[in-house]
């Protein structure tokens, strides 16, 4: 119950990055954002692993890794802030929290030469139907559009990423994670032209904080502790938590409106998502059992 708890918050705090990133992206560049996202969250993680005297040895090809995985996330999170800053918190959370497993087992199975079963066929079939519906690609125009653009990117950035560093061992995964975000930050040090902090604004630091510490370094750490007790395929189920949170948050927060293309898209995208994930629906049990 308390692992259960623990990934609810974690999923929770995912969620609710969009809208921070939405509100900060008003007050920093992109790469300033970034910046001070990573360092605040390597330095929050430094102490976690402090705390609980998890070693900060890593060999030097988890180095290399962590370093050109920071490189991808850096990415990641450019494209993430400009397609939030550009185009609705609550479309992002959709579009790319479904879009990003789904691409990631398209490459995945490309790959391995995998020959999609029907299943998976159908589930790839949902995901590509739900993301049109989502973004609304009849009305799509790139000169006004370019948010969802921007979504994209990120979408097709982070399958990188997570090959990359699935090649880190669980028990190292905090420690990776520490070295990744440090170097994300290091990494675009050196592409900005100026960091500077805004006059003191609750709004803006409070978003800060829980972009950062909330919305990465604890939701990090939840997230492979919550790996390690229940396993990677019932920790993952938490995940569709994200898309729902986001929307909600952005509704509640922002004053964002969601139209019925986003909400069914979202829906047939999630279930999709869960479809490739190896959970099997079946509505007959599910009947006969009520």
């Amino acid at each position: 119950m308390k692992t259960s708890l623990l990934l609810i918050l974690a999923m929770t705090a995912w969620g609710s990055n969009w809208v921070s990133a939405k509100i900060l992206m008003n007050y920093f560049s992109a790469g300033e954002l970034i910046f001070w996202r990573f360092l605040i969250a390597s330095l929050t993680l430094l102490i976690v692993l402090v705390i609980f005297k998890i070693s900060l040895k890593l060999s030097f090809k988890n180095i290399f890794i962590s370093i050109l995985s920071a490189v991808f996330l850096s990415l990641y999170n450019l494209f993430f802030f400009l397609g939030d800053h550009f185009a609705s918190a609550a479309l992002g959370g959709v579009l790319v929290t479904t879009l990003n497993p789904i691409v990631t087992f398209l490459i995945i199975a490309f790959l391995n030469k995998k020959i999609l079963s029907k299943k998976e066929a159908f589930a790839l079939f949902l995901g590509v139907i739900g993301s049109i519906l989502i973004i609304k690609i009849w009305q799509f125009d790139l000169t006004l559009n370019k948010g969802i653009l921007f979504f994209i990117l990120a979408a097709l950035t982070w399958p990188v990423l997570t090959l990359i560093s699935s090649n880190i061992k669980k028990e190292n995964s905090l420690t990776f994670s520490f070295y990744m975000f440090l170097f994300t930050s290091v990494i675009t040090y050196f592409f900005i032209s100026k960091i500077s902090l805004p006059s003191f604004d609750f709004k803006i630091y409070f978003n800060l904080f829980a972009l950062s510490v909330f919305g990465t370094s604890f939701a990090t750490a939840a997230y492979f502790f919550g790996s390690s007790v229940l396993g990677g395929k019932k920790a993952s189920a938490y995940i569709f938590i994200v898309p729902l949170t986001s929307v909600l948050f952005a509704v509640l927060f922002l004053k964002e409106k969601i139209d019925i293309f986003m909400i069914i898209g979202g829906i047939i995208s999630i279930i999709g998502v869960y479809i490739l994930n190896g959970f099997e629906i079946n509505l007959r049990k599910f009947f006969n059992e009520r």
